[in-house]
């Protein structure tokens, strides 16, 4: 069923007309009075993409302190409506009828239908559940007094005689032996008499048939000195076979029809006859019944998942972990994992304990009825869109905060209903009780510019995937952010000092040397960001390392991205990441096209600051990046969510417009993050509006420091690589001072000398004017790095530091090697 606001779309200005009495005006997008606080030209109706939207400058938005809002926002304010009153009222405008769900009755062994909205269903073990559905949802309980009797429309159409028995197996019994009769029984058990409408009965003919024992003697007794205070016609008991052992009843019998009538007619009392006064008196109130089996618990303490390949799967409501048995790990240690010892011993008795392979039969069969466990719906901390609902996950709790409406608090052992199962964890503080303020978040934006970037539009980057991190679960897409700078640029400051306080908690640190396996088992269905400081590579083990931590990044940024691994014995296993990463290191090495196009690259570069200014600049961050407004911040984000997964679109479309669409497609939810700090974060943003913000940041390249040690170490390294050329060792620094002179020979006296401008060619080299370029993929460069930091493609990021270095649009043509693109450096920075 799609969700109230979807189906109101395009219909809010005549359900605002008809169920809040706007007029005709007040549904105009002219500045007029708002119909919430009065004013004179304070408010508009715009009803934006059919969403019922309108603004006031004085009561609209979130915080009801100016802004916008939606259709459904102004109709529960005008009307003061609760959100699920709002929902009923729209629903009913519009002639909607909501599906009932299907009972949840899977497992059962048999269930019985005293109603539509009443069911009992009994389940393996002797477990007799009553499910009552109570205009939402199904619900593990009786419906309120009075119920009704079991074969209610058989009893008001026909005017047989009615046979009462006790319980839902012995009617079953009971319709099979006496067709001649219409036969009935009520719910929960001999002490819930009272409890049923036994109005039904009135001026008819009834047997009664008890259980063979005192309890269903005593409750049939009971029963009759009901149904005459009621005005039955007649009323007999019928006498159970004293031979046959305590608790029979006709569910036991092995008769025929002829059989069980004969035995009826034989034993059947004489007609009752009670005084009405004494049979009120005589009646007390029954005690309140349980809703099942009184010798049961009223519902099992943990939940059968499912199998798979011999595996079986179920969630203790207590623990509310996950837990995988094979089936000889039915062991009785193992079956009290998920259910006390008294439990045990009371659902499947012995003289001593328990009877574990009856237990261990009746849950593997559950687990079958149940289908192939999907290992996907289980859904670790973080925050996750579920059924057009987000459900922040703290570890032991879930919040859960709906499209309209105020969130809801659970427990983890009470979550609310869904497809996924939520397992407990370590617990996190989560949102605070206020969002973050938009001056709070004003200060946050100076701070993030004062930092020193190669491209100053990066610190609206830092900030957006600041904002998104903590909720990446609920994103379609999560992009990545690499941070990159030489020693002394303020990475770390970034990391520990401003980005981690604001991330509230939500977070998994790491650093050098933590491998792919270690981060997966470590985050298992975890969907919070991870922040990894020191990604260096400076040996040969650290670069498979980053490769395999950056496969890993690429499979989380997409929806429904899977890692499959084998097992030892075959099989496998299926992973699935949803996790943010921000990478920071001194030299960046993206080789595969896919993490390019995932990773936003974050340059910082080295510029002289006093020790003052230093400190007044660390100070500030101390001041405002605490953990306190990091989760201030996050409860300003959860409340955006819907905005921001809008927002992500428009954003990737203006910057496709500026810088092409794979950019766009890339960048643009980092900037929908940036955008939700803005005072209008909190609304739809226009593609015009989009595309102005764009324009007004700085997106100039402050190139760096020539004296940057990082970057002239990586090019005199190649500069200074020795090849042998005309029989003789060579640097490549002293065959491009040779081009750059314009020499056509290596060694002057020789015929057969290369041309030194053809040799350093080879090595993606070319004197280009009053600059060197410098290829961007060539063999032999990449040989030359392969065992450094440098890497790769690791080079290309490190020379960009150089003060005055290019990037020319089009590919540069290397002797006889054909165009390539190149990085194009002065050549006043090499010391020829």
């Amino acid at each position: 069923m799609n969700k109230v606001t979807d189906l109101a779309l395009n219909r809010w200005s005549s359900i605002l007309a008809d169920l809040a009495g706007l007029s005709p005006e007040q549904l105009t997008d002219k500045h007029q009075p708002c119909p919430l606080c009065g004013g004179e030209d304070r408010y508009r109706y715009d009803d934006k993409d059919g969403t019922g939207s309108w603004y006031c400058n004085q009561c609209g938005g979130r915080d009801q302190r100016g802004g916008g809002g939606t259709g459904m926002d102004l109709l529960m304010r005008r009307n003061n409506w609760e959100f699920k009153e709002a929902a009923k009222r729209i629903e009913s405008y519009l002639g909607i009828v909501k599906q009932r769900p299907e009972p949840p009755t899977q497992g059962a062994e048999s269930s019985w239908r005293y109603s539509e909205n009443f069911i009992v269903a009994r389940f393996p073990g002797k477990k007799i559940r009553p499910l009552w559905f109570d205009g939402d949802r199904w619900q593990w309980k009786a419906p309120p007094a009075p119920r009704p009797l079991l074969n209610l429309d058989a009893i008001k159409s026909s005017d047989k005689t009615i046979l009462v028995v006790e319980g839902e197996k012995a009617w079953t019994a009971a319709c099979s032996l006496f067709p001649q009769a219409v036969c009935t029984t009520w719910a929960s058990g001999c002490k819930a008499i009272n409890k049923t409408d036994w109005t039904p009965l009135a001026d008819r003919k009834v047997l009664l048939w008890p259980d063979n024992d005192q309890v269903g003697r005593d409750a049939m007794d009971r029963l009759a000195r009901k149904l005459m205070s009621i005005g039955v016609e007649r009323i007999q008991i019928i006498a159970p076979p004293i031979e046959m052992a305590e608790g029979w009843d006709l569910a036991d019998a092995s008769w025929s029809p002829q059989e069980a009538a004969d035995y009826a007619k034989n034993n059947v009392s004489t007609p009752l006859v009670i005084d009405i006064e004494e049979a009120i008196e005589d009646e007390p109130d029954d005690p309140a019944p349980p809703d099942a089996d009184p010798e049961l618990p009223a519902e099992w303490p943990f939940r059968c998942l499912g199998f798979d390949r011999g595996y079986y799967y179920y969630l203790p409501n207590e623990a509310s972990q996950v837990i995988e048995l094979p089936a000889s790990g039915h062991t009785k240690l193992n079956l009290m994992n998920l259910a006390s010892l008294d439990w045990w011993c009371a659902m499947f008795p012995t003289k001593t304990s328990f009877d574990t392979d009856r237990a261990a039969d009746t849950l593997m069969r559950v687990c079958t009825q149940q289908g192939v466990f999907d290992p996907s719906r289980i859904r670790g901390r973080g925050a996750w869109y579920d059924a057009g609902r987000v459900i922040l996950h703290l570890g032991n709790r879930l919040s859960v905060i709906p499209d309209q409406g105020p969130p809801t608090e659970h427990y983890i052992q009470n979550p609310p209903d869904s497809y996924y199962f939520y397992e407990n964890a370590k617990s996190l503080i989560g949102p605070a009780s206020q969002p973050l303020t938009d001056e709070i978040t004003a200060e946050l934006f100076k701070l993030a510019r004062q930092f020193k970037w190669e491209v100053p539009a990066s610190a609206y980057f830092l900030v957006g995937w600041i904002v998104l991190a903590p909720v990446c679960g609920a994103l379609d897409w999560r992009p990545h952010i690499w941070i990159t700078g030489g020693a002394g640029t303020g990475k770390t400051t970034i990391l520990k000092h401003f980005m981690r306080p604001l991330l509230g908690g939500i977070y998994q640190a790491a650093t050098g040397g933590t491998t792919e396996a270690g981060l997966r088992g470590t985050l298992k269905s975890d969907a919070i960001p991870v922040v990894f400081d020191e990604f260096e590579q400076n040996e040969q083990r650290d670069k498979q390392i980053v490769q395999n931590i950056l496969a890993l990044a690429r499979i989380a940024s997409s929806e429904g991205g899977k890692i499959y691994k084998g097992t030892s014995s075959g099989g496998s296993n299926s992973f699935e990441i949803r996790s943010m990463f921000c990478v920071s290191s001194i030299n960046v090495n993206l080789i595969q096209k896919a993490d390019v196009d995932r990773f936003c690259v974050l340059g910082l570069r080295r510029d002289p600051i006093s020790k003052d200014d230093w400190r007044d600049f660390e100070q500030r961050i101390y001041d405002f990046a605490t953990e306190e407004n990091g989760r201030k911040l996050i409860a300003r984000t959860v409340d955006n969510i819907p905005f921001i997964r809008s927002n992500a679109r428009t954003f990737a479309a203006a910057l496709a417009k500026e810088f092409g669409q794979r950019y766009g497609d890339q960048h643009g939810t980092l900037l929908a993050g940036a955008w939700s700090l803005s005072p209008a974060g909190g609304e739809l943003i226009s593609l015009d509006q989009a595309q102005k913000w764009i324009q007004s940041m700085d997106w100039e390249s402050h190139q760096t420091d020539p004296s940057e040690a990082d970057e002239m170490k990586c090019l005199n390294f190649i500069l200074n690589h020795m090849i042998q050329v005309d029989g003789k060792r060579m640097t490549l620094r002293e065959l491009v001072g040779m081009a750059q002179r314009g020499c056509f020979k290596v060694t002057a006296h020789r015929e057969d000398s290369e041309d030194p401008s053809l040799v350093i060619a080879r090595y993606g080299l070319k004197i280009q004017g009053d600059s060197l370029a410098i290829a961007n993929g060539n063999s032999n460069l990449q040989a030359i790095v392969r065992d450094t930091p440098w890497s790769g493609n690791a080079y290309k990021q490190s020379l960009k530091r150089i003060n005055g270095v290019t990037t020319p649009k089009t590919a540069i043509r290397f002797p006889a090697m054909g165009p390539m693109r190149c990085l194009v450096i002065p050549m006043t920075v090499l010391d020829l």
